[in-house]
């Protein structure tokens, strides 16, 4: 009789045993017996290490599965057909022998009394397979399933609109691809590495601007272009930065839109750079030096589409990218261009750079669309500037120069027009801005300083 029956039968006698005594005894005995053998019907992996001591239980397993060689290749298979591999030395990679025929050992030393009795004859009537484990450097891993992921991603290509003629084409998207760490981190895991080849899972990642997702897109209510030059490489840069947090940008039915919001700061952490920038009346170098043409530029497509404005600024100064009056302005966290969508369907903001042209539009459901031609006019007041004349001991009689050129200012208002069948319906002020006048500073000679009226 062996080892594994006969060990059967003494269970099931002592669960029938009638003395209680004699019972505790015999568990005694038993627990004595395998306190340093493994109990009949333990495997490891499959293999039979019952009744062994530690020594023979290792050996054994050892020689049925022996451990990779430090050189050995491990693959890392892709559904696509592309494979990588590594070697089993650059993982630290080892099965942990002794971890396992400890768990073996334990299963003996677990009898402590008569109600562990019926839990060891399940051992041993119908056996228990204990997992060999098997140790490696996870963190390493991680870093070889980044450098497989960078690779072999590819982004998503969202859909295309395309407008012609008043008509909007929608051009289906493309689904990315990424390597899913933790399923693949997981699948490791479970089916161990001794395999030689572990097959890698992947995601798709479905575009941000999908098909269904802008399916209520068939008309464009807005749409501006302003020109830059490409030769102010910090502006152009910044431009382009801004460009791309704006586009694709939703806004939903009651939604009010902030630009600063959607750009975040103009900060060198979110790519921006130094450029010229109007700052109380001059000009200056500053990060995000170029982004009041985006405003500008949605400004007048906001205008376009029929959109209320919430909030607006112009500038200190007239800008030359957009006409007189039609111009918006941000600032840090202080001075914001806001907008509300009023329709009953989300609007789409597409922003894109084309050489040197900032193209906005803004797109929606046709139904809510205005079959109204709305254009801007302006009016513009001169405000005249005033001549201060100075005295300069080096100018000799007759002579002056010009310190400081004087400009003209002015004021200037922009109206909305709503125009049906080529008659006005409506004119609505819409912006109300002043450009202040610059003062002439003219410099004379000090005999001729009664004639031009200096007093000192």
């Amino acid at each position: 009789m062996n080892n594994r029956n006969r060990l059967i039968l003494s269970i099931v006698a002592l669960l029938t045993s009638v003395s209680f005594l004699s019972a505790s005894a015999a568990v005694l005995a038993l627990r004595a017996e395998y306190h340093q053998a493994i109990v009949p019907g333990v495997r490891v992996e499959g293999v039979e290490v019952g009744g062994l001591n530690r020594r023979q239980a290792l050996d054994l397993v050892r020689r049925h599965i022996p451990q990779p060689s430090l050189d050995s290749t491990l693959l890392f298979l892709c559904p696509l057909g592309t494979n990588w591999s590594i070697n089993y030395g650059d993982l630290n990679y080892y099965h942990d022998y002794e971890a396992a025929v400890d768990r073996a050992l334990d299963i003996g030393k677990q009898i402590t009394g008569l109600e562990d009795l019926r839990a060891l004859f399940q051992v041993a009537y119908g056996g228990v397979d204990l997992e060999l484990e098997t140790r490696f450097n996870r963190d390493t891993l991680r870093r070889i399933l980044n450098r497989i992921n960078a690779e072999s991603h590819y982004p998503p290509e969202d859909t295309l609109i395309a407008f012609d003629n008043g008509n909007v084409t929608l051009i289906p998207g493309i689904p990315g691809r990424e390597l899913d760490l933790e399923a693949t981190m997981a699948l490791i895991e479970q089916t161990r590495l001794r395999h030689h080849r572990v097959m890698l899972v992947f995601r798709d990642i479905e575009p941000e601007l999908s098909l269904d997702s802008l399916k209520y897109l068939n008309t464009r209510f807005g749409f501006y272009a302003t020109s830059f030059n490409t030769a102010d490489k910090g502006r152009t840069h910044n431009i382009r930065t801004a460009c791309k947090s704006l586009d694709k940008s939703i806004i939903g039915p009651g939604e009010i839109f902030s630009l600063n919001e959607a750009l975040g700061p103009r900060t060198p952490e979110n790519n921006y750079v130094l450029a010229p920038v109007f700052i109380g009346g001059r000009i200056v170098l500053g990060y995000g030096g170029g982004v009041c043409q985006i405003a500008s530029t949605l400004y007048n497509a906001v205008l376009e589409a029929e959109l209320p404005v919430i909030e607006r600024h112009g500038h200190s100064r007239p800008v030359s990218y957009v006409p007189p009056g039609r111009d918006a302005t941000i600032a840090k966290d202080l001075v914001d261009f806001k907008f509300q969508n009023n329709r009953r369907y989300p609007l789409l903001l597409s922003c894109d750079v084309e050489e040197d042209k900032l193209l906005i539009s803004i797109y929606g459901h046709c139904s809510d669309a205005y079959n109204v031609v709305y254009q801007t006019e302006t009016e513009r007041e001169v405000v005249k500037h005033q001549t201060v004349f100075r005295v300069d001991d080096s100018l000799q009689t007759g002579e002056i120069r010009i310190l400081v050129p004087g400009r003209d200012g002015y004021e200037i208002t922009t109206y909305r027009v709503a125009i049906v069948n080529n008659e006005v319906v409506e004119r609505e002020k819409i912006s109300q801005s002043r450009v202040e006048p610059q003062t002439a500073v003219i410099l004379v000679a000090p005999v001729d300083k009664y004639y031009y009226s200096v007093d000192k």
